[in-house]
C-alpha cells in the first residue's frame, strides 16, 4: 500500500482549526498535516421506553459507561490518558484483573471516582466528542494489555483484544465521520491480524520479521487496509490513523524482506510531529535500523530517557548484537529481562541472551 505523507507545517498542530486561508488542496491520496477535527454523533431515531424516557441499546451503553471512567479516572483529563504513553507500563498493569464477563469487579477507575467524590453521571451523546481522545486511549490501552499481557504466563489475552475491537466498532457506528475512531479500529484490526503467527505451537514468541505470514488473517488485513485508504481520502490525519498506516505497510509485504522500511520511517516522522514521545522515537529507531543501519539507530536509542522500559533495553540489545558488541548486548539483555514481567517475553529475551555465547 503506497502511502505518501507530507511534513507538517510549523505552528499548525493545534487540534481545533480547519483549513486556513491560502491552503492548497493536497494531491489525491496524500495525507497532509491538517489536524483532526472532532466529528459528531451519528443521527439516529429517538427511542423511548414505556415511561417516555430515552432508551439506549445495551451495547451502546457500554461506551457511555466507559466515557466518565476514561474522563475522571485518568490523570490529565485534558490530555489523552497515560494509555497513549505506552512506556508507563504501570497503567497497563492496572488492567491485569480486568474481567470482560464480570462488570461487578471494582476497577481502578471506580475507586478513583469514589475517592474523589465525583458524581457518577452517564453523559449525554453531546458529551462524547469532547471526551473522545480519552475514550480512544482507554480502548487502545485495553487492546494493548490484551495483545501483550503486562504480566503472567500468557502472551495474549483474547478477551481484552476482542472487547477493545468490539468497543471500537461500536464507537465507529456512533461516530462514523470521526477519522481517528476509524483509524483506531484499523490499527487494532491490522495488529490483531498477526496474532496467530506471534507464537510457535509450543507458545514461544516470534518476532515480526520471523513470522509465517501465511498465518496472518487476510480478512482482517483487507478490512484494516480499506479503512486506511478511506482515511487517506478524508485527509484529516491523526496519530491513530498514522499508526494504522504503518501497520498497513507491514501487512502489505508478503515476506519480511519486501517491507517498505523507507515509507515506514516517513510515517514515523509524521507521527512524531503529531504525538512526540520517547516510545514513538524508539519505534522509529527500529525502522531507521532497516534503512540506515544499526549504528544510526543506536545513536537515536541512546538519546532516549527510557531506562525503566524493558523494550528500550531489548531494542538496544539487538542493535548492539547486530554491531558485534556482544558484551554490551549481554548487559542490555539482562536489563530487559529484569524489567520484563511477562513469562513468554522473558523466555524470548533469555534465549536471545544465551545466543550471544553460542
Amino acid at each position: 500500500m503506497a502511502i505518501n505523507w507530507t511534513a507538517p507545517e510549523p505552528g499548525r498542530m493545534d487540534h481545533h482549526h480547519g483549513p486556513q486561508p491560502g491552503d492548497r488542496p493536497p494531491p489525491q491520496g496524500v495525507f497532509t498535516s491538517r489536524p483532526v477535527r472532532t466529528g459528531g454523533i451519528a443521527a439516529r431515531p429517538r427511542r423511548t421506553d414505556r415511561g417516555g424516557r430515552r432508551a439506549r441499546r445495551p451495547a451502546e451503553a457500554d461506551l457511555y459507561v466507559l466515557s466518565p471512567r476514561a474522563w475522571h479516572a485518568c490523570p490529565g483529563r485534558a490530555d489523552a490518558p497515560a494509555a497513549w504513553r505506552g512506556h508507563h507500563r504501570r497503567d497497563r498493569t492496572r488492567l491485569s484483573s480486568f474481567r470482560a464477563d464480570d462488570g461487578s469487579a471494582p476497577g481502578p477507575s471506580q475507586g478513583k471516582i469514589r475517592d474523589a467524590r465525583i458524581p457518577y453521571r452517564v453523559p449525554n451523546e453531546s458529551d462524547l466528542p469532547a471526551r473522545l481522545q480519552a475514550v480512544l486511549a482507554v480502548i487502545y490501552l485495553i487492546f494493548n494489555e490484551g495483545y501483550t499481557a503486562s504480566s503472567g504466563n500468557r502472551l495474549v489475552r483474547d478477551d481484552l483484544c476482542k472487547e477493545a475491537i468490539r468497543l471500537a466498532r461500536l464507537l465507529t457506528d456512533l461516530m462514523p465521520e470521526e477519522p481517528e475512531v476509524r483509524g483506531l479500529l484499523a490499527l487494532m484490526l491490522l495488529i490483531e491480524s498477526r496474532r496467530a503467527a506471534r507464537t510457535t505451537p509450543e507458545g514461544e514468541f516470534v518476532l515480526l520479521g520471523d513470522q509465517d505470514r501465511g498465518r496472518w488473517d487476510r480478512t482482517l488485513i483487507s478490512e484494516g487496509q480499506a479503512i486506511v485508504r478511506e482515511c487517506l481520502r478524508r485527509n484529516r490525519p491523526g496519530p491513530y490513523q498514522i499508526q494504522a498506516a504503518i501497520n498497513a505497510v507491514h501487512s502489505d509485504a508478503s515476506v519480511a524482506g519486501a517491507t517498505d522500511w523507507w515509507q515506514i520511517v516517513q510515517l514515523y516522522n509524521q507521527l512524531i510531529a503529531f504525538a512526540p514521545s520517547p516510545v514513538v522515537a524508539l519505534n522509529r529507531a527500529v525502522a531507521v535500523a532497516e534503512v540506515e543501519g544499526p549504528d544510526a539507530a543506536l545513536t537515536i536509542v541512546d538519546g532516549l530517557d527510557l531506562g525503566g522500559f524493558y523494550l528500550f533495553h531489548a531494542v538496544r540489545a539487538d542493535l548492539l548484537r547486530r554491531l558485534g558488541r556482544s558484551a554490551e548486548a549481554a548487559l542490555a539483555y539482562e536489563a530487559a529481562i529484569a524489567l520484563t514481567e511477562n513469562a513468554t517475553e522473558r523466555a524470548f529475551l533469555e534465549r536471545s541472551h544465551q545466543s550471544l555465547s553460542a
